[in-house]
């Protein structure tokens, strides 16, 4: 079973609108930058309204973030062909595992659920209502039914609860684009970190 920090979930507190390209640091390992533009660009287009009018918004986010997260995934398997040993199950922080467990039920098990919250913010020292999208269908019993889970037991019942609970707490804040481009942030700094230390 692998040791997760709850206190390291990251917690929401401001966001973005804007798009913003990853550092350019990352471009050490060529691979390893592409990739987290696609995770990033995708994710960002997760919210945007399908250029054609014949595909439901639904479709089209859940197609986005499925890319997003698939492409996040693929930074830890660049790191790995590069000569990096730096895989997400043995960080601390539950909220990437979180990310690679959606991406492996959305890629083989089946999809998640977007629903729409408006939400009050401050822009420009004015008060606004936004729309978001929140994911409104993860299920520790859902989670349980993938193979890092049922199989292989690398999650207790009790982490499952407590990421699902904390994802949903953190989702509810600025949606679930901030909270997940809070956590892909937080991964590449690391990864900054890690290839540009020699």
């Amino acid at each position: 079973m692998v040791n997760l920090d709850f206190a390291t979930f990251p917690v929401i507190e401001e966001g973005s609108v804007f798009w913003k390209l990853p550092n350019d640091a990352l471009k050490v390992i060529p691979d390893v930058y592409e990739k987290a533009v696609a995770a990033q660009y995708m994710l960002f287009k997760m919210s945007e309204e399908p250029k054609s009018q014949n595909v439901p918004l639904q479709i089209s986010a859940r197609a986005h973030f499925r890319a997003s997260l698939v492409e996040f995934a693929g930074i830890e398997e660049a790191l790995i062909r590069n000569g990096y040993d730096f895989k997400i199950r043995k960080l601390p922080n539950p909220a990437l595992h979180l990310l690679r467990l959606l991406r492996n039920y959305q890629v083989h098990f089946s999809s998640i659920n977007f629903g729409n919250k408006d939400i009050d913010i401050i822009w420009n020292s004015e008060n606004h209502s936004i729309n978001v999208l929140v994911i409104d269908n993860i299920t520790v019993q859902g989670l349980s039914e993938l193979d890092a889970v049922k199989r292989y037991k690398n999650y207790s019942t009790e982490q499952l609860e407590n990421m699902v609970a904390h994802f949903n707490e953190q989702q509810s804040k600025l949606g679930v684009y901030q909270f997940v481009l809070t956590c892909m942030n937080l991964y590449l700094t690391d990864v900054e970190r890690l290839i540009t230390s020699n």
